[in-house]
């Protein structure tokens, strides 16, 4: 599959990363000081914890409309990027479909975004993956815009090491 992209090694932290989870795996993720990864082919950005960049609002809606939390809690971390396959980097959703284009030579099917995210980002040593993620049928912040409604910057952390803090946000239930 070659491995013809090299990934930076970025400093760069994000102080404020948000995670949306329920009432009591928030408060023991807050005392133990530790994330579990979430593992699997469907997970949009791979295996990894999941946080909204700066959205407050995303982690809540993410915990209350799609997980139906009926108690949820907020978690605020700073992230350090490091290893970073960044899908707002050209280069590096090129070197993706190039990795698809492979898999799928090899008759694989049913190649989800997880699956391949998980496959490169192994391939390259990746710490966290940072893509833009769309609603489906979110529409355009007006008529003639070029921005849409309900985009969101999602970080996901394959090395829990790249966690450096982490923050239960008070009167967020």
């Amino acid at each position: 599959m070659g491995n013809s992209l090299k990934i930076q090694d970025y400093e760069k932290l994000v102080p404020d990363a948000f995670h949306g989870t329920s009432y009591e795996q928030a408060n023991k993720i807050a005392a133990e000081q530790k994330f579990e990864l979430s593992r699997g082919d469907n997970y949009y950005l791979g295996d990894g914890v999941y946080f909204f960049e700066n959205s407050k609002l995303s982690a809540r809606n993410w915990a209350v409309n799609i997980k139906k939390y009926n108690r949820y809690g907020i978690l605020k971390a700073t992230i350090k990027l490091g290893k970073c396959l960044d899908l707002n980097n050209e280069e590096h959703t090129r070197h993706l479909r190039t990795v698809e284009e492979n898999l799928r030579k090899r008759n694989l099917e049913g190649i989800t975004d997880g699956y391949l995210i998980n496959v490169t980002a192994k391939i390259l040593g990746a710490d966290t993956v940072r893509g833009t993620f769309i609603k489906e049928n979110a529409g355009k912040l007006f008529q003639k815009s070029r921005l849409y409604n309900k985009s969101q910057l999602v970080i996901c952390v394959r090395n829990v090491d790249n966690i450096l803090t982490i923050y239960l946000v008070k009167g967020a239930y």
